[in-house]
């Protein structure tokens, strides 16, 4: 595992380190970046003699103000916890930080390393969120109601659940709102946008890698339900090619339009 390969340690020296507005926190993110690049290229032996030096080093970048700084920090602690029992400790004492942006930067990386797809850095992304939805920052609990359902965590909705029933921030509040029913049914009615005539409901609906949005019939959403056009959506996002249902491809520009494709749901009679 390399935690800077040579593309992004060229970035970080053309284009990130000289993004960073204070001296201090440049010259914070350069240490930092030197030892990042001994590790990679020590021995797995003599790795783990730098790891409380690059510790220190993140535990500064996760302090610092610009956001650059700490987004290097929150991504090399985040990999590093994978395979460093120090570091995973260090992350959840990062979440106990008296700064929020600290607490929010590492809630915003989590997973984004790959470390979703790791089975053992899965139960501390699901701690680290756990604390995230009982913190005391709106945007820290925002972003891990958000990562909770895109990762799809199902087994974390009652906890998704308690944080909304206790959020007094409004804002949020629409925001946990909006994840725990895309968590819990893969789709989510929004009564913020109706449409002039009433006669259309604005969904967002989860599929692979999206989440298109558009403005649905009512009349659909009685004859169908929900579900099954969520359903429909997805099947058609996943495979364009199923037989015996006329699952036809978005048009152009459709999840920007709103429009609703009505040719997913043919007549009843069958003369479409």
């Amino acid at each position: 595992m390399a935690l800077l390969d040579a593309v992004n340690r060229e970035h970080l020296h053309e284009r990130s380190a000289p993004q960073v507005r204070t001296p201090e926190d440049r010259a914070a993110l350069l240490r930092a970046a030197e030892l990042v690049e001994r590790y990679d290229a020590s021995t797995e032996e003599t790795r783990a003699q730098l790891v409380p030096a690059i510790l220190d080093a993140i535990g500064t970048l996760l302090e610092a103000k610009g956001a650059i700084a700490r987004s290097y920090g929150a991504s090399w602690l985040w990999q590093l916890s994978a395979v460093h029992l120090a570091a995973a400790d260090r992350l959840r004492a990062s979440m106990a930080s008296r700064h929020a942006r600290s607490r929010l930067i590492i809630v915003q990386y989590a997973g984004l390393s790959g470390g979703f797809r790791i089975p053992g850095m899965i139960p501390l992304l699901k701690e680290v969120l756990r604390l995230g939805l009982r913190d005391r920052s709106a945007a820290v609990r925002t972003f891990s109601a958000d990562r909770v359902q895109g990762f799809v965590y199902v087994d974390m909705l009652p906890e998704l659940e308690r944080a909304l029933e206790s959020e007094q921030n409004a804002k949020t509040r629409r925001s946990l709102e909006w994840s725990r029913d895309v968590l819990a049914h893969g789709f989510c009615l929004s009564s913020l946008q109706p449409s002039p005539d009433k006669k259309q409901v604005a969904v967002s609906i989860r599929t692979r890698g999206s989440y298109p949005s558009a403005s649905v019939p009512n009349s659909l959403i009685e004859q169908f339900g929900m579900p099954e056009i969520a359903r429909r959506v997805r099947a058609r996002e996943h495979d364009r090619t199923i037989p015996g249902d006329r699952f036809d491809p978005l048009p152009p520009g459709y999840e920007h339009a709103g429009a609703w494709p009505e040719s997913m749901f043919p007549p009843p009679d069958g003369s479409a």
